[in-house]
Parts: C-alpha cells; sequence; structure tokens
C-alpha cells in the first residue's frame, strides 16, 4: 500500500527551478518521520537531476514542517486550492 506522494516538475518558466505540484502522506503515515524522508528524497532527486533549486507551495500550517527540512520562506500568497481558495506560502531550497 502506498503511503504518499510526491509530483515534482520543471516548468520553463522557473529557469531550472523544479516545482512541486504536490507532496503528502496519508493520515495514517503521519508522525513516523515519513515525510521529512519524502522531502529529502524530492531535494535530492532534484539536485541529482541539475535542477538549481526547488519551489514548494505549502500551506500555512506546513511552513514550519518545510524550514525544518532546509527551505526558506520566499513568498506569501493567496492561491486556489481544491477546497477553495486559501493562503499560501512560496518556500525554497537551493541545491548547489
Amino acid at each position: 500500500a502506498w503511503m504518499g506522494y510526491a509530483l515534482v516538475g520543471l516548468p520553463r518558466s522557473l529557469d531550472g527551478l523544479a516545482r512541486t505540484a504536490g507532496i503528502g502522506l496519508v493520515p495514517r503515515a503521519r508522525g513516523r518521520g515519513l515525510g521529512s524522508l519524502l522531502v529529502r528524497a524530492v531535494i535530492r532527486a532534484s539536485r541529482e537531476a541539475g535542477d538549481r533549486g526547488l519551489r514548494v507551495l505549502a500551506e500555512p500550517d506546513k511552513v514550519r514542517f518545510y524550514v525544518r527540512q532546509g527551505l526558506a520562506v520566499a513568498d506569501a500568497r493567496c492561491t486556489w486550492r481544491s477546497s477553495g481558495m486559501g493562503h499560501g506560502t512560496t518556500l525554497d531550497a537551493e541545491l548547489s
């Protein structure tokens, strides 16, 4: 059974900056360190692919988690989510 997912793309408009379309875990998988492992795997794969950075759009209550993974807050914005309009924070990781 799957426990989570990560969707990552490399839009040409972001000039070598990979961007996530979603990272998440099913509820039963949370709180066991799997989210940290998943984010580190995405960072590693992006680095190995030669991306210059990684951009994540996080819901407000997830920002601290991503900061702990080494991403830095780049911007706060209003976004559309599947549940309607909300606020999101853009976080970036430099991949040198």
